[in-house]
């Protein structure tokens, strides 16, 4: 199985040798990692100058400013990786972690998006657990077609087969409009390219939050909510023409959907009954689909916790030691 790690860089010089290290530090190497320099006018280039001489898997693609998207795919289209990592310039992967998400993988051949929590450092710092235990999030196509919420995370808590990869990007199209944020991009077309999902909730990377995040933090109004709202929104209806569904046919599979997560939790009940009462399917039908949902749920709560991948022989670094050196 070959593995890639793609960072994107735009003006995160001052970082971006520490990103590199974490990828090369990995327990189990990549066999190829890609920095993709979105047209930084800062040191960035003095710096990839200097880690290009220093490491031939080391390659470094330099292009005009378009955005974070335009990144990923620039950066996919030259990679060659069965499965594909993502790292943002600012952030840090913790040495095991390639391993433990290699495991999922490896046991899981049905996965094609699986995600880790991670541990804020910097002017903040906490630990970010997506979910208390791993979860098999199951498929969420149709969750994701009715455009009510999401299933994924940050960019560099990601990872993908190329299998799925294939069937969303290249999006130019959606590159004007994500220039930032793309990880939005990799969640909702992986729904909707069918992948299953999965988290290990451990903190397996350094997410640093800084003075120049571009949009952790970052406070909105209301208007830049609508906004963001509207961006979303066509988010999914462009990848629901690309992969050639119909929403009422999709509505109809909600309760289906929510089937294949082996242990729902209260909060995903709720997200997808929600979904199910605002679809466009008559109201029987509607109080037929929660009904099995909630049949579903409670049967899972019943169930014992099945954990299907093994933790890795040598443990994670814990995140001490590099949030020493970036301090």
């Amino acid at each position: 199985m070959r593995i890639s790690c793609l960072i994107n860089n735009f003006n995160y010089g001052r970082y971006l040798a520490e990103a590199v290290h974490s990828a090369r530090a990995q327990t189990v190497p990549f066999d190829e990692v890609i920095v993709v320099d979105d047209g930084s006018d800062d040191d960035s280039s003095h710096v990839l100058a200097t880690l290009e001489a220093s490491d031939p898997r080391l390659s470094v693609i330099r292009k005009l400013n378009g955005g974070q998207l335009s990144a990923f795919d620039t950066g996919f289209a030259n990679c060659s990786g069965d499965i594909v990592f993502f790292l943002d310039s600012d952030d840090l992967y913790f040495p095991g972690y390639v391993e433990r998400m290699l495991g999922v993988f490896a046991s899981r051949p049905d996965v094609g998006y699986a995600f880790c929590g991670r541990q804020l450092f910097g002017r903040l710092e906490r630990e970010d657990r997506p979910y208390p235990e791993e979860m098999d999030l199951g498929y969420s196509a149709a969750a994701t077609a009715m455009g009510r919420f999401w299933l994924g995370a940050s960019t560099s808590c990601v990872s993908m087969r190329r299998s799925t990869l294939e069937q969303i990007l290249p999006a130019p199209d959606l590159e004007p409009l994500w220039t930032i944020n793309a990880d939005l991009c990799l969640a909702y077309g992986a729904s909707l390219a069918g992948a299953r999902k999965y988290c290990v909730p451990e903190p397996l990377v350094g997410y640093r939050v800084h003075d120049h995040n571009r949009y952790f933090g970052k406070r909105e109004d209301v208007a830049s909510k609508y906004q963001r709202r509207l961006c979303s929104i066509s988010l999914a209806d462009y990848y629901v023409r690309r992969l050639g569904y119909d929403r009422a046919g999709l509505a109809r599979l909600l309760d289906s959907e929510f089937a294949t997560i082996p242990r729902p939790t209260a909060m995903l009940l709720k997200l997808y009954t929600r979904s199910v009462m605002e679809a466009d399917v008559p109201v029987w039908r509607r109080l037929w689909q929660i009904q099995r949902m909630t049949r579903h749920y409670l049967k899972s709560r019943s169930a014992p916790v099945a954990r299907t991948v093994a933790e890795p022989a040598a443990p994670a670094q814990t995140p001490a030691a590099p949030l020493a050196r970036a301090a």
